[in-house]
């Protein structure tokens, strides 16, 4: 069974390419300009840093978490 950080960490990257797809970029592919830089830039490049920042932290929280205890026999307690 998947632990939870693993469920997040799939739910997290099928949202992105959600929103790194057609319909969501052609929303921010306006000839507009926000601080100088076109907006389509600043939401490519923005959720290109969410998307990093948010999975090293779940990949940090599965790497803090103990393991799993093992029988003898290899297979842990808890697998049913």
């Amino acid at each position: 069974m998947k632990t939870r950080s693993s469920k997040i960490l799939v739910l997290f990257v099928l949202l992105a390419l959600f929103f790194l797809n057609y319909p969501w970029l052609s929303l921010f592919s306006v000839g507009q300009l926000s601080m100088g830089i076109p907006v389509f830039y600043l939401y490519l490049f923005g959720f290109w840093l969410l998307i990093i920042i948010v999975i090293s932290l779940l990949t940090e929280a599965r790497a803090d978490s103990p393991p799993r205890p093992m029988d003898t026999d290899g297979i842990g307690k808890n697998d049913a």
